[in-house]
């Protein structure tokens, strides 16, 4: 059943021609209406939410009049389209799914017809009109299933961005996971984020899960019970012996503070040192013991007394692994002496000219290497340093667009290969040479030239998860490490994190909504 119509106008102009004596043999007969194709909607949406759809028209020859495009969709889609022209060489509309579409998968039709007319009449369709255009549409069920929490087998608590004080993303399990068994949990929907802070990477620690951005708030893992919530803004938090820390403005225009709370109660700790003035709000790495921030200072975690401290802050994502702290800016990687603060290597890049945008990170690749990555669209480079030999061991410039995790000696990283024009695809790469062992196109709308696209990467056990903070037209995704193959999608997307419980966690930054979806 058609539910509506949506029609557009459209101008594709006549090229040149003429000439005489042409002996090329002639071309075979191609369908009546075969020079104009559509790329196939595949669109997966939350029982309840509208998802915009896009979908691309390519037209292999020019036309001499304008035409007016119509659009017939069915009661899967409302209306409220618009059309991007590109020159001859075709057109996009976009599609909204209806927010009563009903759970399940289904396949169906759009009809499209180019009218010299009005395109609300169209009595005169121009030859080939109608173009069928087949689409799948997938409304993924928002029913909640809360079974008991009970551990996943080789996890650790997720108490910094990347996991880990080495920041590598990746929980051990020995347990094969299957897509057939994720579930929804429980889900936090915010709102279009009016502020600058917005919602940031979760982690959890003993059952409880903290997110910073108009808030630190802290939420029950079985059920998703606000705990507490802070009056501040707050970054990222780590957490370390019981506390939770993270740089924090009082108001919108008082210097930035580290501040502690109480991982259970939320209650203010006073600790005897806080660093003031510090630039970047997700700069923090916590252990077992002790809180660190890059050329600033050590901070033992359940006292708050200061080990080191140096005045010379670096807008980079340190990790640290066995006794050495790791830090990298365009131009050098550093690694420290965790006891002291005592500098041990520093290691020239080669990148000073790089455009760096974003903070550069460090992943801590065993006891001697460090993984050195930053990222923008057509400007990033992810490379390996050894400290003992102190040296670069590879280095690869590409158009990145994530942090690597790593598993083994696996590097996963998001890129987007050229000539892909767009295509955002995971990467599993040799973290001893650079060298890529595969790769999966994500199933994510093109990624056009200029947009700030950052994507996230998270291995638990035999799936790669890969997310992002695109706005239209992007997922999560879990990739299967033996076949390559994407084996599932969840219409929802954002910063990733994982429990010792084995829960997914999806923080969507712009709107402030964050979902926890089972893993067993």
């Amino acid at each position: 059943m058609y539910r509506y119509s949506l029609w557009l106008a459209l101008s594709l102009v006549a090229c040149g021609g003429g000439g005489g004596g042409d002996t090329t043999p002639p071309k075979p007969t191609e369908p009546e209406n075969g020079w104009l194709t559509f790329d196939k909607p595949d669109v997966v949406v939350l029982q309840g939410d509208s998802e915009q759809v896009t979908v691309k028209a390519t037209s292999a020859k020019a036309l001499s009049a304008p035409l007016n495009v119509r659009v017939d969709a069915t009661d899967e889609f409302v209306s409220g389209t618009t059309v991007t022209y590109e020159k001859i060489a075709g057109f996009e509309f976009n599609l909204s799914t209806a927010t009563s579409a009903p759970v399940g998968k289904r396949s169906g039709v759009l009809k499209v017809f180019l009218c010299s007319d009005d395109a609300r009449v169209c009595n005169s369709p121009y030859p080939g009109s109608p173009w069928t255009v087949p689409y799948e549409i997938e409304v993924v069920s928002k029913a909640l299933k809360q079974t008991p929490l009970a551990m996943l087998p080789g996890a650790v608590a997720w108490n910094n961005l990347g996991g880990n004080a080495a920041r590598t993303g990746y929980v051990p399990t020995n347990i094969t996971l299957s897509p057939a068994n994720f579930s929804l949990r429980w889900a936090k929907r915010g709102g279009p984020s009016t502020s600058m802070w917005r919602l940031t990477e979760a982690v959890v620690v003993d059952g409880r899960v903290y997110t910073g951005g108009n808030s630190l708030r802290a939420y029950g893992e079985a059920d998703g019970t606000l705990l507490w919530g802070s009056s501040f803004n707050s970054g990222p938090a780590v957490v370390s012996q019981g506390n939770v820390f993270s740089y924090a403005d009082e108001t919108t225009f008082a210097p930035n503070r580290l501040y502690v709370r109480n991982a259970v109660t939320g209650s203010s700790v006073n600790t005897p040192d806080h660093y003031e003035g510090q630039e970047d709000r997700s700069l923090l790495v916590a252990d077992d013991d002790s809180v660190y921030a890059p050329f600033t200072f050590r901070m033992t975690a359940v006292d708050g007394i200061v080990a080191w401290r140096d005045y010379a802050p670096m807008r980079t994502l340190p990790s640290r692994a066995s006794d050495r702290l790791y830090m990298a800016d365009a131009a050098n990687v550093y690694a420290r002496d965790i006891k002291d603060g005592r500098e041990i290597a520093r290691i020239a890049t080669g990148g000073e000219q790089r455009e760096v945008r974003r903070a550069t990170g460090t992943l801590a690749d065993g006891q001697d290497r460090v993984l050195v990555s930053h990222f923008n669209q057509g400007n990033a480079s992810l490379g390996s340093y050894s400290i003992g030999q102190k040296k670069k061991l590879w280095d690869v410039e590409a158009s990145f667009l994530s942090r690597p995790a790593l598993a083994g000696d696996t590097v996963y990283v998001v890129n987007v290969p050229q000539p892909a024009k767009g295509v955002a695809t995971l990467e599993a790469r040799s973290s001893a040479t650079g060298a890529v062992f595969w790769s999966t196109p994500l199933p994510d709308a093109v990624v056009p030239v200029g947009e700030e696209a950052v994507y996230h990467v998270a291995v638990v056990g035999n799936l790669v998860f890969v997310s992002s903070d695109r706005k239209f037209g992007a997922s999560t995704y879990a990739i299967d490490r033996s076949s390559h193959a994407v084996g599932w999608r969840h219409p929802v997307n954002g910063s990733l994190a994982v429990s010792d419980n084995g829960i997914l966690y999806v923080a969507q930054a712009l709107d402030a909504s964050l979902f926890a979806i089972n893993l067993r």
